[in-house]
């Protein structure tokens, strides 16, 4: 149950001391199950980043240059320019 309590501390949770038993059996469950997983000899099974075998549908970029802002009308809207680039509030620290 201390791994239950050290899980849910780690991911903010709180779990009430009544789950804690039903938690802890449940916890228990899905590590025999990984561990089940981990025995598997893959050696001969090629990896895959795409199980579903689809495809993206891409096209090349094309410039219609009938389409194509000068940077001034671009910027003319904008709240705040410097140097000719947008200016936007930080949103990282």
């Amino acid at each position: 149950m201390t791994d239950v309590k050290k899980i849910a501390k780690l991911a903010k949770i709180e779990i009430l001391p009544k789950h804690l038993k039903k938690f802890s059996d449940e916890f228990d469950s899905i590590v025999k199950l990984v561990s089940k997983i981990q025995e598997l000899n893959l050696k001969d099974i090629k990896g895959t980043s795409n199980s579903t075998n689809l495809k993206n549908v891409t096209r090349e970029d094309a410039i219609d240059t009938n389409r194509i802002l000068s940077q001034e009308d671009a910027l003319k809207n904008a709240k705040r320019v410097h140097n000719g680039y947008f200016v936007v509030d930080a949103i990282l620290e």
